[in-house]
C-alpha cells in the first residue's frame, strides 16, 4: 500500500474524527450501529485460546437481562473472571482468539455457542465438564477452534453476558464480533458457525431481525452455517 504525506491540518482532522468515534482504530472498529469500547485483555486464558477481549456496546439500550434463580444464565469460571461478574450487563460480549488468528491463510470464522454452554466447552474443550459433559461416556479434550485452526483458518468465538439471554441482543453482538474481527484481520467477510441457540441469533441477524435500534445486516457474512437448530422455528 503506498503511503502519502498529509498535513499537520489533515492529521488534526483525523485525530478529531477518531476522539469522536467516526474513523476505526484497533481498539475502536468502524461499526455501523453503536461505538464499541474495549474494555480488558486477557492472555492467560485455558483451553487453547490465546486471548480474550471484553467489549462493551454503549448503546443504552442494553438492559442488565434478569437472570434465572438456578443459575443457569450466570457466568462461571474463567468467564466470570473475564466479564467481572457472574451477572454483566448485555451490552458486554467476550471476544476470544484462537491460534494463528493472525498469521492463518484462510478466511476468518466466528463460533456461536449455543444455550447454557460458552465458547470453552463448546469449541475449545468439550471435556471440561467432566463425563458426560458432551453428551458422551467419554468427551474429547479439544474441539472444533483447533480443528479449523490447525488448518489455517482465523478462528473466533463469541461469549455471550447471558447464557440464556435475548437473542436479539446476541444478534446484535454476532454483528459486534464481525465488525472488531474485520477490523483485526483486514478481511471483507467472516464466516460464521452456530450452534443450537447460536445458530437462532446468527440465522436472525442475516435475516434482518432485529430491534428498532438494532444493527441491519450489512453483507460481511460470507458463509453461514448452522448446527443443531430447527429452521422451521421453536417454542
Amino acid at each position: 500500500m503506498r503511503k502519502r504525506r498529509r498535513s499537520w491540518v489533515g492529521l488534526a482532522c483525523s485525530a478529531l474524527l477518531v476522539a469522536a468515534g467516526f474513523l476505526a482504530t484497533p481498539d475502536r472498529p468502524a461499526s455501523a450501529s453503536d461505538p464499541l469500547t474495549l474494555e480488558a485483555t486477557f492472555s492467560n486464558v485455558q483451553n487453547g485460546w490465546v486471548r480474550v477481549e471484553r467489549w462493551r456496546n454503549t448503546n443504552p439500550n442494553f438492559p442488565t437481562e434478569d437472570y434465572l434463580p438456578d443459575g443457569r444464565g450466570d457466568q462461571t469460571g474463567q468467564r466470570a473472571t473475564f466479564f467481572g461478574t457472574a451477572r454483566p450487563n448485555s451490552g458486554r460480549f467476550l471476544l476470544y482468539y484462537a491460534p494463528g488468528w493472525n498469521t492463518g491463510s484462510r478466511q476468518p470464522v466466528l463460533l456461536v455457542h449455543g444455550a447454557n454452554d460458552t465458547p470453552d466447552r463448546a469449541w475449545a474443550n468439550p471435556n471440561e465438564l467432566g463425563d458426560f459433559g458432551c453428551g458422551a461416556i467419554s468427551c474429547p479434550q479439544t474441539g472444533l477452534m483447533q480443528y479449523l485452526s490447525a488448518r489455517g483458518y482465523r478462528v473466533f468465538a463469541v461469549g455471550f453476558a447471558h447464557k440464556q439471554g435475548d437473542n436479539y441482543y446476541w444478534a446484535h453482538h454476532i454483528h459486534d464480533a464481525i465488525e472488531v474481527i474485520r477490523s483485526r484481520t483486514g478481511a471483507d467477510k467472516v464466516d460464521v458457525v452456530g450452534w443450537s441457540k447460536g445458530a437462532f441469533a446468527a440465522r436472525m441477524y442475516v435475516s434482518g431481525v432485529r430491534k428498532s435500534w438494532g444493527p441491519a445486516y450489512d453483507g460481511h457474512v460470507g458463509k453461514l452455517i448452522l448446527l443443531g437448530n430447527p429452521n422451521e422455528g421453536y417454542d
